[in-house]
């Protein structure tokens, strides 16, 4: 197992927490705005100092208590509102230890009559940001019976898969959407191909691939899920979940686990591999943001005491 990790929720809320440190040092600077207006230096000098003092007393336990894990998702291929199915799905996923990650997927759909049907992927996800290809250097491509097509991005709260145990709002994500055409009993092979850097910035990972999708089509779904780790020795422990259908074997510097289940069947929405990070810290780089700016506060503080005691 991969150690002593803190609660799903919490790891969600601190990674929600360091995605959106804008907004939250905005709060914090209305906070030192409205003490600003207060007439006493003196007082103002107090008020800092008792402001970095509960911070120092919120963040101490947060630093030695949770641990910062970064947030790979990415896959899942949403059939909306549809009578098609998809009968077999193959996933291959290639991790390289500090380095890229890939996710290379096939699709088989079939449906019973003519339709037009629109398909979504999870868009890959970091941190429950959408990755950016000027950021992370992102590669996607989608190709219906080996022609790329194109894809329009789109917010979550415009599809309709709320009931799906996603772990965030839909609203919070985004899905690329595009449009498949059938004729009377007609297959479609929909491959997608997927690549980026994370920057491998916590003391842990977790990259993972959605299967609940699977739910959303007219009948059941095989699936296979491999994920192969090149390196993984270099991590300092590590874990596959579910261990539901998964099979692992164990080669040289390289570790594979593979699931290999019908989608009735499996419990889980997620299949993932998650792993401690050598040469990590356990404290929030974010929070030491903070502790940094309240110092300075402080030292603001001192000098306009002693610049008003001039005067």
């Amino acid at each position: 197992m991969i150690g002593k990790y803190a609660s799903e929720n919490m790891i969600l809320w601190v990674t929600w927490f360091r995605s959106q440190p804008r907004s939250i040092l905005n709060s914090f600077f209305d906070i030192v705005s409205s003490m600003m207006e207060v007439n006493s230096v003196q007082m103002k000098s107090i008020l800092v100092i008792l402001l970095l003092a509960a911070s120092i007393q919120f963040l101490s336990p947060v630093a030695a208590d949770v641990m910062v894990l970064e947030d790979i998702s990415a896959g899942g291929c949403f059939g909306l509102n549809t009578t098609v199915s998809m009968p077999l799905a193959e996933v291959n996923v290639s991790i390289d230890a500090y380095g890229s990650v890939t996710f290379n997927s096939t699709f088989r759909l079939e449906s019973p009559s003519e339709e037009g049907l629109r398909v979504a992927f999870l868009f890959p996800t970091y941190d429950w940001q959408p990755v950016t290809g000027d950021d992370d250097g992102l590669e996607l491509e989608i190709l219906v019976d080996g022609t790329e097509v194109g894809y329009d991005l789109v917010n979550g709260s415009s599809i309709s898969i709320s009931d799906l145990t996603l772990y965030v709002p839909t609203h919070e994500l985004m899905f690329a959407i595009f449009n498949v055409s059938f004729f009377e009993t007609q297959v479609r092979i929909i491959d997608s191909f997927v690549k980026f850097t994370p920057n491998w910035f916590g003391n842990a990972i977790n990259i993972r691939y959605y299967v609940g999708s699977a739910s959303t089509w007219a009948s059941d779904s095989h699936e296979t899920v491999d994920m192969e780790i090149r390196g993984y020795s270099q991590f300092i422990e590590h874990s596959f979940y579910p261990e539901d259908y998964f099979t692992s074997t164990y080669d040289g510097a390289n570790a594979r686990g593979i699931w290999d289940f019908n989608a009735s069947e499996f419990d889980s929405d997620w299949t993932s591999f998650r792993a401690t990070l050598r040469g990590k810290t356990n404290f929030p780089p974010i929070l030491l943001l903070y502790v940094v700016f309240g110092v300075s506060l402080v030292m603001i503080a001192i000098v306009v005491f002693h610049l008003h005691k001039k005067r």
